[in-house]
């Protein structure tokens, strides 16, 4: 589960780029401010909490064309160790600042107003596909090796008693770790749905409520009746 910061002053178009990003990710945690000093403290709060994965920052935070708010803000996250690589997408109706954005900040993007949409959208939806949105992790087999991997090339997680099997997009990986202690590591991206599994819900294809099991990938994932709540915004295929 992704957590994402939006630095608006404008409420009516923060507010609209929240809703268009909780329609179609509605698991996802979106906090909306409209100040730079609201957003120092949601940043702050952020580094004993969750973090987050994604910022979408205006530039101009008031009228007055100087006011460069927004860069102030994102050097301040840059000095944050956690957040030296988190993505940053710059709104903002000036057209001249690409540049500096991209080679202070090291930006994904940076959208000038008005954007729509599917701009908005498509922006962290190439994001996903890239995983540029994704972080990494760092988690110790059986063997105490240490493998560092992106957190959504995680497809799911099964526990056999103290062992749990991490299944990779290409491998899989078998740790001692807690399953409290993975969704943690996977700043809730991953989500629980059984005592023994945990799931990325970017990968369920489908969801039988009923017969209360998920597919991921044609595997087979029990869901307990404890956790259906957890996926009211999968379809029933």
């Amino acid at each position: 589960m992704h957590r994402i910061l939006i630095l608006e002053d404008d409420m009516i178009q923060g507010e609209m780029i929240k809703h268009w990003i909780q329609e179609k990710y509605g698991m996802w945690k979106i906090d909306m401010v409209n100040d730079y000093h609201t957003a120092m403290k949601a940043l702050l709060d952020s580094l004993s909490e969750t973090p987050y994965t994604l910022f979408l920052l205006d530039v101009n935070l008031k009228s007055d064309s100087d006011n460069r708010d927004g860069f102030l803000f994102a050097q301040e996250l840059r000095t944050k160790r956690i957040y030296y690589r988190t993505p940053i997408l710059f709104l903002t109706q000036v057209q001249t600042e690409g540049l500096h954005a991209y080679t202070e900040f090291h930006c994904y993007n940076y959208i000038t107003k008005p954007y729509t949409k599917d701009v908005i959208l498509g922006q962290i939806e190439q994001m996903l596909l890239t995983d540029y949105l994704s972080s990494t992790i760092i988690i110790s087999d059986t063997s105490k090796i240490n493998h560092q991997f992106f957190v959504n090339d995680i497809l799911y997680v099964r526990a056999h008693g103290p062992r749990k099997e991490i299944i990779l997009k290409k491998s899989r990986i078998t740790t001692r770790k807690r399953l409290s202690e993975i969704i943690t590591l996977s700043n809730n991206l991953l989500i629980q749905c059984h005592k023994s599994y945990l799931v990325n819900p970017n990968y369920i294809t489908s969801i039988d409520r009923q017969n209360k099991y998920l597919n991921i990938n044609s595997e087979v994932i029990p869901l307990s009746k404890t956790y259906l709540d957890s996926f009211d915004f999968v379809n029933e295929s």
